[in-house]
């Protein structure tokens, strides 16, 4: 009678786990293959109400959450690069959806998957219970997914916020606080973000995170790429700038990806997520010493500087440094000082002592060469990090380049035109030491540009990464969701554009190049007079890269 009793018990046990199953929180029904008989779907609805509102709101697939589009009632689910004619296996789940069925009205498998992940097909999926019925959409896509959830309106203050980053072959779920980063794109309709993961729900106590796909990182921004309709310029500039900086060295290379992006159940697009500098990290990677000592500044119209302190720079109205890793110091500007006095100094062999002394010459003249080769239009006075060493008793300054979207011909002053250096981007203390030349500085910087040349700046390079980047937009359907989200007429991204600038930009960047270095005396295309028109005022290019 025990055993009999006993048994019972876990009979009834049993029971009551599976009733907790499937009316519990946690029950998750699973979206059924499509119906043969289109007929058994309308006596489903004949027999309920459409509901007034979703019955499913959230999905994953084998436990991946989607991103979600509630204007459209649409999931995104990411099957990850490479979509080949068969499905990947495919197991859609409605978390929380008690007492919900789903099947799809539309039978994907009919369709080839890399057609329907290309031309993003929509397919409709029929939820109900009892009483109501819904539908709800399914797109296949292959690019990483980002949704950022906030319970107050994201601007550029920090919100606490939830952050789920999801791909093919797993996810993340985080706290956070995330606020509108940059300058003047911050205030256009496709915001750029800064995420940075946090411990608690009320955005305090910044953590590690292990983000599918790319590793452990405390925070990542999403570039919106709001100038670029190719989609393409921001993420070719800083893969260039990593395989030139190396990954183990400070400032090196960044880890980075295309990914879809939802905010508070809004489809906004394709962003590049990016890693940014932790200047902590990177200035401790020149030693523990350097993080105690050190600072960081970055040049930028202080006008649009809301958040740091800031110091006005003498040579353009309104441009200066904004302060971005600050030592413990009674001036935190004390160390940007001896730069602002080497720019200012009028005698020639002092100007050039203070730099053969001061300045990172390799840094110094790797970011020209890296500016100039690319088109980087927007880098000198605005965007440019100096990082402020101390070494043996002197403070040596590095440059590292930032928000790098004015690139590849984005932009008006790099249209080069042939046997006219109008295209030569002023870089007021670069160029004044090439036309001072102390101990063959021209050389020097001739050489780096040659060792680029054979290894980084080449178009066969170029051209190998934007048909790659071509492949995960286009194939994706990403591109084409782009466009449609922000009325752009990219549907499907081309590089002509920028392979036709980096060859021409490289050649004559050739040719410039030799002739500074042959050339005897002082050169005129490396002074402010070059920027001027024939009566002796600044052109445009004068006004914004010139003293």
């Amino acid at each position: 009678m025990k055993r009999i009793g006993l048994l019972g018990m876990i009979a009834a046990l049993a029971a009551v786990l599976a009733a907790a199953v499937v009316y519990g929180s946690a029950y998750a029904p699973v979206i059924e293959p499509a119906k043969e008989n289109i007929e058994e779907m309308w006596a489903i609805e004949d027999a309920r109400q459409e509901s007034e509102r979703p019955l499913v709101t959230a999905l994953e697939n084998n436990g991946v959450p989607l991103g979600y589009d509630a204007a459209s009632n649409t999931f995104y689910c990411t099957l990850g690069l490479g979509s080949k004619e068969e499905w990947p296996e495919i197991h859609l789940t409605a978390p929380g959806a008690d007492g919900v069925k789903m099947v799809f009205y539309d039978d994907y498998t009919y369709d080839w998957c890399e057609d329907a992940v290309r031309e993003g097909y929509s397919y409709e999926v029929l939820a109900y219970n009892d009483t109501e019925y819904s539908y709800f959409y399914v797109v296949f896509t292959g690019l990483m997914q980002v949704s950022l959830t906030s319970q107050e309106p994201l601007d550029k203050e920090d919100k606490p916020a939830r952050v789920s980053v999801h791909t093919s072959v797993g996810a993340l779920e985080s706290n956070a606080r995330v606020h509108h980063r940059g300058g003047i794109t911050s205030y256009f309709a496709k915001h750029p973000y800064r995420v940075e993961f946090t411990r608690t729900g009320d955005g305090r106590n910044k953590i590690y995170q292990n983000v599918p796909e790319l590793g452990t990182m405390n925070q990542f921004v999403l570039i919106p790429m709001w100038y670029d309709h190719a989609l393409m310029r921001d993420r070719l500039s800083w893969e260039i700038y990593g395989e030139l900086a190396g990954e183990d060295r400070p400032y090196g290379a960044r880890r980075l990806s295309y990914a879809e992006v939802f905010v508070n159940d809004c489809y906004e697009g394709v962003y590049l997520l990016l890693e940014p500098y932790d200047h902590r990290a990177e200035i401790s990677k020149a030693g523990v010493e350097h993080a105690a000592a050190d600072t960081v500044y970055c040049t930028a119209p202080i006008y649009e500087v809301l958040d740091r302190p800031t110091l006005q720079g003498s040579y353009t109205e309104g441009r200066g440094f904004a302060l971005h890793y600050p030592p413990v110091k009674e001036d935190p500007f004390d160390d940007i000082r001896d730069y602002m006095e080497i720019c200012q100094t009028e005698d020639d062999a002092a100007f050039a002592a203070r730099v053969m002394e001061q300045i990172d010459l390799d840094s110094l003249l790797g970011y020209h060469l890296f500016m100039q080769g690319i088109g980087l239009a927007d880098n000198v006075y605005n965007n440019q990090f100096i990082w402020a060493a101390h070494e043996d008793g002197t403070t040596r300054y590095r440059f590292i380049p930032w928000d790098m979207d004015m690139t590849w011909a984005e932009d008006m002053h790099i249209e080069w035109v042939l046997d006219d250096y109008s295209g030569w981007l002023y870089f007021p203390i670069v160029d004044r030491l090439l036309n001072v030349n102390p101990d063959n500085i021209r050389a020097r910087w001739a050489q780096m540009w040659k060792d680029m040349r054979k290894s980084v700046l080449t178009t066969e390079n170029v051209e190998a990464k934007l048909a790659q980047y071509m492949a995960e937009l286009n194939d994706t359907g990403a591109a084409a969701r782009n466009a449609e989200r922000w009325s752009t007429s990219s549907y499907n991204v081309e590089s002509i554009e920028l392979t036709s600038f980096a060859e021409v930009r490289f050649e004559l960047m050739d040719r410039a190049v030799e002739y500074i270095a042959s050339t005897e005396g002082r050169i005129p295309m490396l002074t402010y007079e070059a920027f001027g028109n024939e009566d002796g005022v600044a052109n445009e290019a004068g006004e914004i890269y010139g003293f």
